[in-house]
């Protein structure tokens, strides 16, 4: 109960700090693994869940500027903490979520709703925080 706590104010600071600063710390990865650690929730199938979540999004990213890098790490070290069908299910749902927000919001840049970007950690946070509730409600 305690690790989904601190893993929740873990996500809200990581959210906040996104939102305004649009840079994902390097802190919030490491806590976040060291969390995973101090839980007992690392082994290897979950290592193999976040390696095959995250390497289609770098070479994406390589491909073209999408994703930022520290959204990729924080994908990474989420699919770590919650495991892959946990995690995969928190990105659809937050990635659906900032795919609508982009779409919906209003612009204010002058640019084309295509070409601005958005924090999306608040958005993966929102689909992570999701998906525990769903596995609590429905286990």
């Amino acid at each position: 109960m305690i690790t989904l706590g601190l893993y929740f104010m873990i996500l809200f600071y990581a959210s906040v700090y996104d939102r305004k600063y649009m840079i994902v710390e390097n802190r919030v990865h490491f806590v976040l693994f060291l969390l995973t650690i101090l839980s007992g929730n690392m082994n290897l199938e979950k290592l193999l869940g976040a390696v095959v979540i995250t390497i289609p999004l770098m070479l994406l990213t390589l491909y073209k500027d999408g994703i930022g890098g520290g959204d990729i790490k924080y994908l990474f070290f989420n699919t770590l903490f919650l495991g892959f069908s946990a995690a995969y299910t928190g990105i659809v749902a937050g990635l659906s979520v900032a795919v609508l927000y982009a779409l919906f919001t209003k612009n204010r840049s002058g640019k084309s709703k295509y070409q601005r970007k958005i924090p999306l950690v608040p958005f993966l946070s929102t689909g992570f925080l999701l998906s525990i509730l769903l596995r609590a409600t429905v286990t």
